[in-house]
């Protein structure tokens, strides 16, 4: 078994590894974006441009943007974790050439007001608006089904929006604790 305490060669290939996996998974989480974007823009569209007969499909948005932004969110946490051990890896074992997250942490620390970054708060804003978005045209739907349907449907929607705030605000913790 490896032991990253140990001399052994092979530093080097862990770190390439590493490195490889969290450029693997902001790929992923861009895909992810670019997925939520376009389904949103068909379905949402689809559901306004024709507002007495489909209204009632951006019910199911919410649910599927909230398992879009989890996706989202395991993979920013599981590369900032991957950045720490990185960083730990770096300055427990001085490897030529090997610096990039000591050099990350060291030169681009930001006020504590700016902790929430561009890379949280871009996606996070194109999860919650294109939710609200899809509350609102369901809206438009209410006198189709029962008023009893309509408030549930409302209620959950809104549930599934507070979950993704959730998972939003728990990415932008950990972004900021990770950069410690």
């Amino acid at each position: 078994m490896y032991n990253p305490n140990s001399n052994q060669p092979g530093r080097e290939l862990e770190y390439k590894a590493l490195r490889d996996e969290i450029l693997k998974r902001i790929e992923l989480r861009q895909q992810l974006m670019s997925t939520t974007l376009l389904f949103a823009g068909a379905l949402l569209g689809v559901a306004a441009n024709n507002l007495t007969r489909f209204a009632s499909v951006a019910f199911i948005y919410p649910p599927i943007a909230f398992s879009l932004a989890a996706l989202w969110a395991q993979n920013d946490i599981r590369s900032r974790e991957l950045g720490m051990y990185i960083h730990r890896l770096e300055n427990n074992h001085a490897i030529p050439g090997l610096g990039w997250e000591t050099h990350y942490r060291a030169n681009l620390r930001s006020p504590r007001l700016l902790r929430l970054k561009l890379s949280v708060l871009s996606p996070a804003a194109t999860f919650i608006v294109s939710e609200i978005i899809a509350v609102i045209i369901a809206l438009s739907s209410w006198a189709s089904f029962s008023i009893f349907l309509n408030i549930a449907l409302q209620i959950s929607n809104i549930i599934w929006i507070l979950g993704t705030i959730a998972l939003v605000w728990k990415v932008a913790r950990f972004s900021s604790q990770a950069r410690l």
